[in-house]
């Protein structure tokens, strides 16, 4: 159980060969083709690749003329992020110059473009003035092309040389470069998606029927409702001067305890209760109950879309298929979310395996179709997941993060990996609620009840009537 206060002025507002989803390519690699496609582009390329961030990688040399192909264009206007890779002999060829400079058309028109630029083994200075090796590739060139055309490579160059990106020199650890580089890509990726996952999807309705209530004379509003429905995201969307919201509350729960007679509160404030057991409620004087309905079809398609594609509808070639996957997800918001994120990024045979298996489990078995989104973990992430369920739900992030990243689990990546699966939350100092217990304003982690009894479920599969053969154990009881 947890206890949220909120102080709130009554004046605020409340390259893959198959179709991919949501857009071909995320990452748009900008080089000259013989300095280093076979080298440090490609390990670029490839490590990318394995981390499943969906690269344009040109291997077919596609500019044939004086325009950029209609392929090309596509793919820059399509991602996010753009990684030039200027070398001393980039300039020597039109066709990078060409895609640098729509690149940064395209971040000057539309917000959520990041460019991410490597010097390979050539100064920044070079590229930015023209100078040196670099700057004599790029006169010979202009002497081919009119005047407006050399105006706007120069823009572009002295665009990306004030950015913040790497230089790559013969001494330089190329590995550390490209793991730098694929960290900040995933990072920005990441919070492009959280842009559009954390937008809450058909709660409006909810929120208007709660904040009715709370008009009432009454100073409770219990939330009543199946786990995984959305309670808790209606109690923290619900904003009033000043009220008090008991989340997830259960029979163990004692009142006065907690906070006394709720009659020695301010007549204007108000408590909203979220529980699985609408018994609790008789426990509250002048309550109402609301009883959340499970989503509708086009809603909960619309959040599905969000976590399987990040937009709000389905693109061509996937509506039937997103519908199967809504339908098996039974209107439950946890359930639809965790679907949605383990198709992201997959292609059509991956989606069709997937939804066989969750159609061979029955609707009332959420932990079980959840396990299935736990087995596209790595071996890393399910270790920090099982961690998180055990041990550090309500923590600081930094204290494991320490003990996960000194036995080479990669805390940073896997934690991303969690949160975009919907597994995990890390719930930071700007956001609408805070514990009660700890209210330090640090990154700590939050879990669902549904899916923290998955990883407990998980780890007392090992061996539920050999305590010393877990290899985990949260309990004091089970310690001792």
């Amino acid at each position: 159980m947890a206890v949220l206060l909120y102080f709130l002025n009554r004046s605020q507002s409340s390259s893959a060969k198959s179709p991919l989803p949501a857009g071909e390519y995320e990452v748009f690699l900008n080089f000259r083709g013989s300095d280093v496609r076979y080298d440090f582009a490609d390990s670029l390329h490839t490590y990318l690749k394995k981390y499943e961030i969906r690269t344009f990688f040109d291997e077919e040399e596609l500019h044939k003329g004086e325009e950029i192909d209609s392929k090309l264009l596509d793919a820059i206007e399509g991602s996010k992020i753009y990684i030039p890779i200027i070398s001393a002999k980039y300039a020597s060829s039109r066709s990078p110059l060409m895609e640098l400079a729509h690149m940064v058309k395209c971040c000057e028109k539309e917000k959520g473009h990041l460019i991410l630029p490597i010097f390979y083994k050539v100064e920044v200075g070079d590229v930015k003035n023209q100078r040196g090796t670099f700057g004599e590739s790029f006169r010979e060139l202009a002497q081919k092309h009119d005047a407006r055309t050399i105006r706007e490579w120069k823009n572009a160059l002295r665009t990306v040389t004030e950015l913040k990106g790497w230089t790559v020199t013969p001494t330089t650890r190329q590995g550390v470069t490209i793991d730098e580089v694929f960290l900040k890509a995933r990072k920005h990726l990441m919070e492009n998606y959280r842009q559009v996952t954390n937008q809450l999807v058909g709660i409006d309705s909810h929120i208007e029927k709660v904040k009715e209530l709370l008009n009432r004379e009454v100073q409770t509003v219990g939330i009543q409702g199946m786990s995984g429905i959305g309670k808790t995201n209606i109690a923290k969307a619900v904003r009033k001067r000043i009220l008090i919201v008991l989340d997830n509350i259960d029979r163990s729960f004692e009142l006065d305890t907690t906070l006394g007679d709720l009659a020695n509160f301010h007549p204007e404030s108000r408590f909203i209760v979220t529980t699985v057991d609408e018994e609790i409620l008789k426990f509250f004087p002048k309550c109402e109950s609301y009883k959340p309905d499970l989503m509708n079809d086009d809603i909960a398609l619309q959040l599905f879309s969000r976590h399987a594609f990040g937009s709000d509808y389905p693109p061509t070639g996937y509506m039937d298929l997103s519908q199967d996957f809504v339908e098996v997800a039974a209107g439950l918001p946890l359930a639809i979310k965790a679907i949605g994120s383990v198709v992201f990024r997959k292609d059509k045979k991956f989606w069709v395996a997937k939804l066989k298996m969750f159609r061979e489990i029955p609707d009332e078995q959420v932990q079980k179709r959840l396990k299935i989104v736990y087995e596209e973990l790595s071996l890393d992430e399910k270790h920090i997941f099982l961690d998180i369920a055990c041990y550090f739900i309500g923590e600081p992030t930094d204290r494991p993060s320490f003990l996960w990243d000194d036995s080479n689990l990669h805390p940073l990546v896997s934690i991303d990996t969690l949160c975009l699966k919907a597994f995990i939350k890390i719930n930071e100092r700007n956001e609408l609620w805070m514990s009660l217990i700890k209210v330090d304003g640090d990154n700590k982690f939050w879990m669902h009840d549904h899916v923290r009894e998955l990883g407990r479920m998980i780890i007392r599969e090992g061996d539920d009537q050999h305590l010393w053969k877990r290899t985990r154990i949260w309990s004091n009881e089970d310690a001792v």
